[in-house]
Parts: C-alpha cells; structure tokens; sequence
C-alpha cells in the first residue's frame, strides 16, 4: 500500500465521499478505483476461503449486491469515466498466510 493513494482518496469529488459516509459501504471500491486509476493495473482477486465472524454485518442484508451495483455505477458517474480494469488475475496462495481462513 503506498501512501499516495490515501492521499488521492481524499481528494475523489465530495459527491463520493458523502455517499460512503452516509451508507457506511463502498469505501473499498472507492479506494480500488483510485488504485486502478492511478497505477493503470487491475485489481487482484483473492481466492480463498474467509470465515465471516459477525452474522449482522452490512454484507448480511438481502440488498448487499445491489446497493454495491449501485455505488459503483454511481462513483463511475461522478468520477465521469469508469477507471476498473478488466482482469482475471486471481491470487490462490495468500489464504494460507491469514490467520482467519480455514
């Protein structure tokens, strides 16, 4: 992680970081976006197994996917360009080294 990004994070339109306040979600895809905009490099998909240890988090409502869909066609639209790269990078060994797999 370089701490530029952080930097470029807070600079996304105000649009944006209201949004996430006010749902208390999508900060990783805002913080995606940024990466992949600024280092021009897809994201990495992670295949691994995670245990979930809450049962009443923001992922355990029926409309998770959806309100997700939606912060990511509306960030798109505020930052006037989509800046995800399309990829099929999976990385299958990282599981092994976080302590919460099985």
């Amino acid at each position: 992680f370089d701490k530029k990004y952080l930097s470029l994070y807070w600079k996304l339109p105000q649009t944006v970081l209201d949004h996430i306040d006010s749902n208390r979600n999508c900060e990783d895809i805002a913080m995606s976006m940024v990466v992949a905009k600024e280092s021009n490099m897809p994201p990495v998909w992670v295949n691994a197994k995670v245990k979930d240890l809450g049962k009443i988090g923001i992922s355990s409502g029926g409309d998770h996917i959806s309100s997700r869909t939606y912060c990511i066609e509306y960030f798109e639209l505020q930052l006037r360009k989509a800046p995800l790269i399309l990829s099929r990078v999976v990385s299958y060994r990282a599981s092994s080294l976080w302590f919460w797999t099985n």
